[in-house]
């Protein structure tokens, strides 16, 4: 039971942040399908990752940005707080819009100074549009629009309601009902756009204000000062399997800059790294486990040093 809710956790949270599978990241190309959990440090696979354009990284990272916030969400009580808000919002969403088609229907033909009918039949016919696109596999050609033209729908009609002068006086059911339809839908499009932009975010931040840094998934203190130095080349730069660029501040190395290479041989700024580090002891890119590489490293040195004393110490 702990495990089955444990699974349960993890998959809320991966859907409130909006985790994305592998293939809509680096595209259906088998060689490329990573697997996120599995730590992977072969060397085909550092050959494709180094090989990968800037802006796939950039993409990479913040899939990983939001699979950590994600597996730090389900460990926190906001997760349940978020279920229960969008829980509700989605039962006073269908009580609405079922109340809507009512009022459309018995009240669309009476006197309004505005088009308050034509407003709410967009508002209640769009949610429908979306489904089907949703199921007809379109969802990627009306993501892009679906924001702009809710947010245009909502401005319309608050700039209606506002400007009306004797439409709650000659159509009362319907002017009241579209107000509470535009609240409705204003407080549930706050929270989509908290879930889409902040939520992320907030996760992380409140990751970093742990002063303790032992949370779960934290590397040790110091970690990246284990990590070997390299400093940026012209050679470095000409290489075509060395990124131009560090992945998580998204700036250009420059030519002499001193920088740290995991053991999985990606290469990014130290402090950048650091910070990092401080939220997840995985890799930025592949999420290999550089604490346990540094610490297998380590251990192999260790032991090397051992077996050469003993033989030094036979007669």
């Amino acid at each position: 039971m702990p495990e089955l809710c444990r699974t349960v956790s993890q998959q809320l949270a991966e859907s409130l942040v909006g985790v994305q599978d592998d293939s809509d990241i680096l595209g259906s190309e088998p060689q490329l399908l990573l697997s996120w959990f599995t730590p992977r440090a072969d060397e085909a696979y550092r050959t494709v990752a180094r090989s990968t354009s800037a802006t796939l990284n950039r993409e990479l990272f913040l899939e990983n940005q939001r699979r950590l916030a994600a597996e730090l969400l389900s460990y926190t009580c906001l997760l349940p707080v978020l279920v229960l808000i969008i829980a509700l919002l989605v039962l006073c969403g269908l009580s609405l819009y079922v109340r809507g088609w009512s009022v459309l229907f018995h009240y669309a033909g009476r006197q309004c100074d505005k088009p308050l009918e034509v407003w709410l039949f967009a508002m209640l016919a769009w949610p429908t549009l979306q489904c089907q696109s949703y199921f007809t596999g379109e969802r990627s050609n009306i993501q892009g629009t679906r924001a702009l033209f809710t947010f245009v729908l909502l401005s319309l009609g608050f700039a209606w309601l506002n400007d009306s002068k004797t439409c709650h006086e000659t159509n009362p059911v319907l002017y009241e009902f579209a107000e509470t339809y535009l609240l409705y839908q204003t407080l549930a499009w706050a929270v989509l756009s908290f879930l889409c932009f902040g939520l992320v975010a907030v996760v992380l931040q409140v990751r970093r204000l742990d002063v303790s840094r032992q949370g779960h998934g934290a590397a040790r203190a110091g970690i990246v000062d284990e990590l070997e130095c390299v400093r940026y080349s012209v050679d470095m730069l000409y290489d075509d399997k060395e990124p131009v660029e560090c992945c998580i501040c998204q700036e250009q190395f420059e030519i002499r800059q001193v920088l740290r290479r995991s053991p999985c041989s990606h290469v990014f700024h130290g402090d950048c790294l650091g910070e990092w580090l401080q939220l997840s002891r995985s890799c930025p890119l592949c999420r290999t486990d550089l604490q346990q590489c540094l610490d297998a490293v380590t251990g192999a040195e260790h032991g090397s040093r051992e077996a050469t004393h003993e033989q030094t110490e036979q007669p």
